[in-house]
C-alpha cells in the first residue's frame, strides 16, 4: 500500500531550526564529470585589475582541457573548471546535531517520480527500493524520491527554514535513518527479510513510532527470517531488546 503525505509529514515544523530529513529548496548542486573524460580547466588570459569584473573575477578565461596547462591542478588555490550545475530540492542528511556548527553538510538531491523507470514505481511508492527514499506528493511537493546513493556536500549558507518545503514525521525520520544505516553503515533494525542473528526478545519500533498500543514483542528462532508485526504487517522494524 503506498504511502501516505499525512503519516510522512509533520503538519507544523518548527521553523527556529532545521533538521536532518528536513526537505529544502533552491539549493545548488555540482556534477562532477565521469573518470573517463577530461576536466575542463578555466585560466585567465591577462592578469590585473583592467580585465577584472567588480567581484575580482576575470573577464576573460581560456578553457582548455587539464592536460593542455603543464601546471594543472599544482595552485594551492584550486582551480576554476567548467561543470554542469542546477538549482534542485535536496534533503539534508548529515545529523541534526551537527548542523549548528558545521560549516559544510551533506544533502541528496530529489526528483519527480516520473523519472523513475515505469517497472520501479510500485516497488518505490512503498518504500522498497534501497537507494531512493520515496516521497508522497503534498502541498508543495510533487510525488518524488531522495536519492540517498548521490550525497553531495554544500555550504550552510543555503540551509535556510525559509528555503524548508517539508519536515520529515517521526515515523518517516525512523525509515530514512534505517535507509541510510543499510545503505552506508550497520542496518538499524531488522525486516521481514532479514534473518534472526541471535535468539533474544526484538521489538516493533514501528508500533512506538506509530503510536499504537499494542506495542509488539518477539524472541524468535536464530537463523530464520524476522516475522511480519501482528500490528503493522510488513513494515514491521524489530529492534534488540536490552538484555
Amino acid at each position: 500500500m503506498p504511502l501516505e503525505a499525512a503519516s510522512w509529514y509533520d503538519p507544523n515544523p518548527d521553523l527556529k531550526s532545521l533538521y536532518q530529513g528536513d526537505i529544502l529548496e533552491g539549493v545548488p548542486i555540482v556534477i562532477t564529470p565521469p573518470k573517463d573524460r577530461r576536466w575542463v580547466i578555466l585560466r585567465p588570459r591577462l592578469q590585473g585589475p583592467p580585465n577584472q569584473t567588480p567581484g575580482g573575477l576575470p573577464k576573460n578565461l581560456k578553457a582548455d582541457i587539464d592536460s593542455a596547462f603543464p601546471s594543472s591542478w599544482a595552485s594551492a588555490d584550486g582551480e576554476l573548471v567548467m561543470a554542469h550545475a542546477s538549482i534542485e530540492k535536496v534533503m539534508i542528511i548529515t545529523q541534526s546535531c551537527d548542523l549548528d556548527w558545521k560549516k559544510f553538510c551533506q544533502v541528496v538531491p530529489i526528483y519527480p517520480i516520473a523519472s523513475a523507470p515505469p517497472t520501479k514505481i510500485d516497488d518505490l511508492r512503498k518504500n522498497n527500493i534501497g537507494t531512493w527514499f520515496y516521497l508522497p506528493e503534498d502541498t508543495s511537493l510533487q510525488e518524488s524520491f531522495a536519492d540517498i546513493s548521490r550525497v553531495t556536500t554544500v555550504s550552510v549558507s543555503y540551509f535556510r527554514t525559509d528555503f524548508l518545503v517539508k519536515r520529515l514525521s517521526s515515523l518517516a525520520m525512523l525509515e530514512l535513518q534505517n535507509a541510510l544505516s543499510n545503505y552506508y553503515a550497520r542496518p538499524f533494525g531488522f525486516n521481514i527479510r532479514d534473518t534472526v542473528p541471535q535468539a533474544i526478545s526484538y521489538a516493533c519500533a514501528n508500533c512506538f513510532f506509530t503510536g499504537l498500543e499494542a506495542r509488539q514483542t518477539i524472541k524468535p528462532a536464530i537463523g530464520g527470517t524476522f516475522p511480519a508485526c501482528p500490528s503493522c504487517g510488513d513494515n514491521a522494524l524489530w529492534i534488540k531488546l536490552p538484555q
